[in-house]
């Protein structure tokens, strides 16, 4: 595996985990 994809792949994976996080807390500033 070569460290281009590799450091690709974790930087898509923060993403997510950023846009994740985002989403839940728009969820609960709604229940609120």
């Amino acid at each position: 595996m070569n460290v281009k994809i590799t450091r690709d792949w974790t930087k898509s994976f923060f993403v997510m985990i950023v846009a994740v996080i985002i989403m839940g807390m728009c969820v609960a500033f709604s229940d609120v």
